[in-house]
């Protein structure tokens, strides 16, 4: 990560690794100092410089410790990362240490009156600075693979339907500040499913789908319900594969809907021969008297009555 930010004025320039030789005005470090640890070395994750850089921004290094005697990244701490000035007198800035992961730091620092020079990195012990030589640019040559990157799995959309394939997209990068081109990034990472603390219940294999620093996709199919988690291995060159850490997230896997039977549809029941019974006749249709309807009976019925108010009237009008 290499950008520019703003501070009192000036512009802060935060670097990717530097790798600068140890200041001339240190004393030499010495493999056999008091309190290093024998065996112990440490990396510059790259050889980046921006000599130009204005006093007063920031710049960041990274460093990587091994252990040759064991082959692991140590618990490191009491680091110190000192920026000296490129030019005059002025006293060195000392950087601020950050211990993301392992047997790695982040030093952050302020570039000193000069410009930046160079860099010296050591352990405080009983009270003194003791600086240790860079035996190198990028991570230790015998590094697993696994603890030098990182894998963010992208969220994924919808239900997670058993038995239902489904597509996955990670991203994979270097840890700490390595240039993508110092790590060997693997041709494929494999997603595993499995209950949490059990045993795998699903792989797939997920490809790159360009250069270096593009997403790896693959679809995954989790045959069992439930909740699991979906971790991310590479491969290792020795055999086997190994899990990239905190790359695990949770997932409930939920049954899917109604499934089409398969079972043939039954045979009809022959056709049986009926007559049909007529329909009961409407009320409003039904005969009576010589088949008259009964509707046309009370219609003349109403008119009858109607003219024989009308007769009653006109008579009691003429008394």
């Amino acid at each position: 990560m290499r950008r520019w930010l703003a501070v009192s004025g000036t512009v802060l320039l935060v670097a990717a690794w530097w790798v600068l030789p140890v200041a001339a005005a240190s004393p030499a470090p010495s493999a056999a100092a008091p309190g290093v640890p024998p065996g112990l070395q440490v990396f510059s994750d790259s050889d980046f410089i921006t000599p130009d850089a204005p006093p007063g921004g920031f710049v960041q290094a990274g460093f990587t410790f091994w252990d040759t005697r064991v082959g692991d990244f140590p618990n490191v701490n009491k680091v110190f990362v000192l920026l000296h000035p490129g030019k005059g007198k002025a006293p060195p800035s000392v950087g601020k240490i950050e211990y993301d992961f392992p047997g790695h730091v982040l030093a952050t620092m302020e570039v000193p009156q000069g410009g930046p020079g160079k860099v010296e990195v050591g352990l405080q012990i009983e009270g003194k600075n003791v600086p240790l030589t860079v035996s190198g640019v990028g991570p230790p040559p015998a590094a697993p693979l696994n603890n030098l990157i990182v894998a963010a799995i992208e969220p994924l959309v919808g239900d997670t339907v058993v038995g239902r394939a489904f597509p996955l997209t990670v991203e994979v990068q270097p840890r700490g500040l390595y240039d993508v081109t110092a790590v060997p990034m693997p041709d494929h990472v494999t997603a595993i499913a499995r209950h949490p603390g059990g045993p795998g219940l699903a792989t797939a294999e997920l490809r790159p789908t360009g250069g270096p620093g593009l997403p790896y996709t693959g679809k995954l199919t989790i045959p069992e319900t439930g909740a699991v988690e979906i971790a991310i291995e590479v491969p290792d060159p020795n055999g086997g594969e190994h899990e990239i850490p905190g790359s695990a997230i949770p997932r409930t896997v939920i049954e899917g809907g109604p499934k089409a039977s398969g079972a043939p549809a039954p045979a009809s029941a022959p056709a049986v021969a009926a007559t049909s019974a007529p329909a009961p006749a409407s009320p409003s249709t039904t005969a009576s008297d010589g088949g008259i309807p009964t509707f046309v009976w009370v219609i003349g019925i109403g008119a009858l009555v109607v003219v024989g108010v009308l007769v009653a009237r006109r008579l009691l009008a003429d008394l």
